[in-house]
């Protein structure tokens, strides 16, 4: 009976899944719907060579975009996760850097993900030969890990983009001071580093440049934005300094200077803590894989002399 029940359930998992994927491509109207969700039905095989939290995040900006499950049958399923996305976005949707993804997005993606969960971990159950209680227990676990993977990935990305604004800042801040020393306007100096620079750190800052060129906004709100799209005291205290050294007329360059040398202070702390971390890191390996080794290695040849001898 559990192995009948085990095999429905496969069968109902799988079902599922290919219903997920494909039914949204008889559902369009138009030839651009069909092609935009063909393009989404063939993601995991197009995208072979790129890492899991690539295509988790371009599975988001696509159903952000208007694919996957908005218009399915699914719609009221993904309504109810909207809310607790929305308050996720909301608290880290600007510091993620990427204006293409929304809470929409996000809620369509955690609920695949469940989905993905669910039945990678009904075919294990089912290839364990568990219960169907162990079954239940591990679907369970399966879907929650696979809808918080999403978020998971977007807080990896956050992580990532302090990371490199930690190594881009002194380089950024120490730009504008040389270029203001040398005689050249604030913008000119901040388009010299946004300019001649191809991170995302310089990316972002020409985008914001370019904000405030295109009267889009004016340059304190341009500036204060780029801002608050990192988590970072010392680049909210950089935007303020500029924004008050430009406002008031007073002397930058010496400001940035200083700023340039905390933030290059706090980027090799932070290296040599990380540097620090490694040694403890390696314990667990360390204790679980090479210690053994070494141990029947070294052992080894002693016992079976002394079982041989017995």
């Amino acid at each position: 009976m559990t192995s009948l029940l085990q095999a429905a359930a496969v069968v109902c998992a799988l079902g599922s899944g290919w219903w997920l994927h494909f039914d949204a491509l008889r559902l369009g109207a138009s030839a651009g719907r069909r092609k935009r969700r063909r393009a989404l039905a063939g993601f995991a095989i197009n995208q072979g060579g790129e890492s899991l939290s690539e295509k988790v995040l371009q599975l988001w900006a696509q159903n952000s975009a208007g694919g996957g499950l908005r218009d399915a049958p699914l719609r009221p399923a993904v309504a109810l996760l909207e809310g607790g996305s929305r308050r996720w976005m909301e608290k880290w949707g600007r510091y993620l850097g990427r204006p293409d993804l929304t809470a929409e997005g996000l809620a369509a993606t955690q609920l695949l993900g469940g989905l993905a969960g669910a039945m990678v971990s009904v075919i294990l159950a089912y290839g364990f030969a568990l219960p169907f209680s162990g079954v239940f227990a591990l679907v369970l676990v399966g879907a929650w890990v696979g809808a918080g993977l999403p978020q998971r990935i977007g807080k990896s990305l956050i992580a990532q983009r302090g990371s490199n604004l930690e190594r881009e800042l002194p380089q950024m801040l120490a730009m504008v001071s040389l270029g203001l020393r040398g005689g050249l306007s604030f913008e000119r100096s901040f388009a010299l580093y946004a300019e001649g620079f191809s991170s995302d750190f310089a990316q972002a800052c020409l985008n914001a440049q370019r904000r405030w060129e295109m009267s889009l906004a004016t340059r304190e709100e341009a500036l204060r934005d780029l801002a608050a799209s990192y988590r970072s005291d010392l680049l909210e205290q950089s935007v303020e300094s500029m924004i008050r050294a430009l406002r008031l007329g007073t002397a930058l360059s010496e400001n940035l200077e200083a700023l340039a040398r905390e933030a290059r202070n706090q980027y090799r702390a932070a290296c040599e803590e990380t540097i620090a971390r490694a040694p403890v890191k390696m314990l667990v390996p360390t204790g679980t894989l090479i210690l053994p080794a070494m141990l029947l290695l070294v052992m080894g040849p002693i016992l079976l002399e002394m079982m041989g001898g017995f």
